[in-house]
């Protein structure tokens, strides 16, 4: 996940391979910050884990709408 402040760094500094994300609440009111990143950690790429994303929210139930953008800054590490 990314700092908006981080603790050492300039407001709005990045870490160098991250991924920014933004959902609506019917993705962040049923999947934690362990499974988001999970996904993107687990996923070949950013579409394919915000797909992931979609979906696990509808298994989970949401009753709001899923929205979910991502962009890739460098090269995250990933299981997949």
């Amino acid at each position: 996940m990314v700092d908006l402040v981080p603790p050492d760094g300039p407001v709005g500094a990045l870490d160098g391979d991250c991924v920014i994300l933004v959902s609506s609440d019917g993705l962040h009111s049923v999947v934690g910050e362990d499974d988001m990143s999970a996904a993107f950690h687990g996923t070949r790429g950013v579409d394919e884990a915000c797909r992931r994303l979609v979906a696990r929210a509808v298994d989970r139930g949401s009753t709001d709408n899923v929205s979910v953008a991502a962009v890739e800054v460098g090269h995250l590490p990933r299981l997949a």
